[in-house]
């Protein structure tokens, strides 16, 4: 913080191993100077292992609220940036760039690397220390990793202290232990967690949260009719996966870690017609099966380390999905009619092997790529 306040600073350089917290340190930054008035404008946007220029261009723009023309070149899109960001020489603005993998040209961009305004700033982040210097930056900064007690601390603050039961505490530690002392990941994966720690809190007689995390539990569990939660995260099913699961009231489904399999059964998700949460992260699944489309209540969809996955058609039916992560994820194309997806508000891409965000997503005003 202290760097964007220093007048002879104009491009900060912030690096780390992958996954250590630098987005989310990005995103906390640009909230905190928002509040305190730090800046007029604050743009942030992901560029990732393969930029593209346009795609870039469009999300800076989006953020300072013009639209450039997709059939213009890209050296015209970038003057009419450039201008904007030089138009008025009082605003302060901040833009922040995410994911650096290679030095990138600022000027082909419409970015002014330097400007004769003190309250101007960029910050970038990459996973590669040697960019800060390809780059020019200023100043740079390594984000440490924390200690293993520090870890333990931040993921009990974000989760609560549900963590200490003694149902819950064995899981809670093993993904402390397993993250390392990355910030992301287990704050990621604390909301996965917490559902968990509800169920356990408030299993009943009736089997409507059903919770077998982390158990050895080999074949499918059987008489879910009532059950409205239900997490298998980490289990070690093997096969014998029903064609149809019977659970019409089931609203969260955890199959986390589940990877034992490497595909579901096309019919798989028909008859979880009320199902809103759905997560198949580090699981082995190549593509979703086709009764993903059948999920019409669907509002959070999360596929982190999916590597194998590569088709995901499916989701363009989701019309109520508000949250798509597909952190380090193997998807390689987005569906066309995605763009169709007005509701959508969160789309997670970071280290995911398709950066290119189709054209008709632009048009989501509420949708924030990362």
């Amino acid at each position: 913080m202290k760097a964007l306040l220093n007048d002879t600073i104009c491009l900060v350089g912030v690096f780390g191993m992958p996954g250590i917290g630098k987005t989310k340190l990005m995103e906390a930054l640009s909230k905190r100077v928002k509040e305190e008035k730090l800046f007029d404008e604050v743009v942030m946007v992901t560029i990732s292992e393969k930029p593209d220029v346009k795609a870039i261009q469009n999300n800076v723009a989006k953020e300072l609220g013009m639209r450039l023309d997709d059939s213009e070149s890209i050296s015209c899109r970038a003057r009419r940036l450039h201008d904007r960001l030089n138009q008025t020489e009082d605003k302060r603005i901040l833009i922040v760039l995410d994911d650096l993998w290679n030095e990138l040209n600022l000027e082909v961009v419409g970015i002014p690397k330097k400007s004769r305004r003190k309250s101007y700033k960029i910050v970038i982040t990459t996973r590669i220390q040697q960019v800060c210097a390809r780059m020019g930056t200023d100043l740079e900064w390594a984000v440490p990793i924390l200690s293993n007690q520090d870890s333990w601390t931040l993921f009990r603050k974000n989760v609560g202290d549900v963590v200490d039961s003694r149902q819950l505490e064995r899981i809670a530690r093993e993904v402390v232990d397993e993250c390392a002392g990355y910030n992301i990941e287990y704050i990621k994966m604390h909301d996965v967690v917490r559902d968990v720690a509800k169920m356990i809190a408030f299993k009943d007689e009736e089997l409507k949260q059903r919770v077998e995390a982390g158990m050895d539990l080999m074949k499918w569990p059987e008489q879910l009719e009532s059950c409205k939660r239900l997490s298998l995260m980490r289990s070690k099913i093997v096969c014998d996966l029903p064609r149809q699961v019977e659970a019409p009231q089931l609203l969260t489904l955890i199959l986390n870690g589940c990877n034992r399999f490497s595909e579901l059964p096309c019919d798989f998700f028909e008859k979880m017609k009320k199902l809103k949460n759905l997560d198949l992260s580090y699981t082995d699944i190549a593509s979703l099966p086709s009764s993903v489309s059948c999920l019409v209540e669907l509002r959070t969809l999360r596929l982190v380390w999916c590597y194998d996955l590569k088709n995901i058609s499916p989701v363009e039916k989701l019309e109520k999905l508000e949250i798509l992560d597909l952190y380090e994820s193997g998807v390689e194309t987005l569906p066309e009619e995605m763009g169709m997806l007005t509701k959508l508000k969160s789309l997670n891409m970071s280290i995911c092997i398709s950066q290119k965000v189709i054209s008709s997503m632009y048009q989501l005003e509420e949708l924030r790529v990362w």
